[in-house]
């Protein structure tokens, strides 16, 4: 185990990562499959901080749907991914662009050593709030169904199940050229916790000498206000 500098969600991540990539590298020479590698996402979802811990590599994507918004988190290690990520592209011109599918990086494609991997993968954190709905999916949805589409599947109320189903659906309905993957998470905010209600009580010891009303009576008498005056 490699010590790393970032805190424990990342670290964690980073470890799952460097040992995936180098697992399938080791199997590729071992088989002799050089074009052996693959693309993943993967989050922590942290509901007490409200925060999502992500590692990413390749053109699989991340979004956050948020008030009726698909923020999309993660960069597409691609030429066209970058491209339509700076503006270059417009979604609809790199959805049907010719290179779309060309990736830069993939696990698999080499031994990295947990000192020399910054910069290869993608690590970082992203807020997740209570009733945000995080997606995660292969290009098999993406090179077909724009942002807009998929937020309109993504705001009705159904459940998560449903909404996952449809997503590939309409990827189907599209051609369904490719593998379809699609992952969603999301949670609610704690209920405020009920407050106790408590009587207001008053105990008033009493010693065997003493009773009630002579408790009472020790009140001490209220001053008489001296009448103060002058003439001239």
């Amino acid at each position: 185990m490699q010590n790393f500098s970032f805190g424990a969600p990342l670290q964690l991540l980073k470890e799952a990562f460097i040992n995936a990539n180098n697992a399938i590298h080791t199997r590729r020479v071992e088989a002799g499959l050089q074009r052996m590698s693959c693309v993943a996402s993967l989050a922590i979802l942290d509901a007490e901080k409200e925060m999502m811990y992500v590692a990413h590599v390749g053109d699989s994507r991340g979004y956050v749907f948020r008030n009726g918004e698909l923020i999309k988190i993660t960069q597409d290690h691609s030429t066209v991914g970058f491209k339509e990520d700076k503006g270059f592209l417009t979604e609809e011109e790199a959805m049907l662009h010719p290179q779309r599918n060309e990736i830069s990086k993939m696990l698999g494609e080499y031994m990295i050593d947990a000192n020399d991997s910054e910069g290869y993968f993608d690590f970082f954190e992203h807020s997740f709030l209570p009733g945000d709905i995080v997606l995660f999916c292969s290009d098999g949805l993406t090179d077909l169904v724009n942002r807009e589409g998929m937020g309109s599947i993504l705001l009705p109320t159904a459940t998560l199940k449903a909404k996952a189903q449809q997503l590939i659906d309409a990827a189907n309905e599209l051609g369904g050229k490719d593998n379809i993957t699609v992952a969603l998470a999301t949670y609610a905010g704690k209920a405020p916790a009920k407050k106790k209600a408590y009587k207001n009580t008053i105990e008033v010891p009493i010693s065997e000498e003493e009773d009630l009303l002579t408790i009472m009576d020790k009140k001490p008498a209220r001053k008489k206000n001296s009448g103060c005056g002058y003439s001239r």
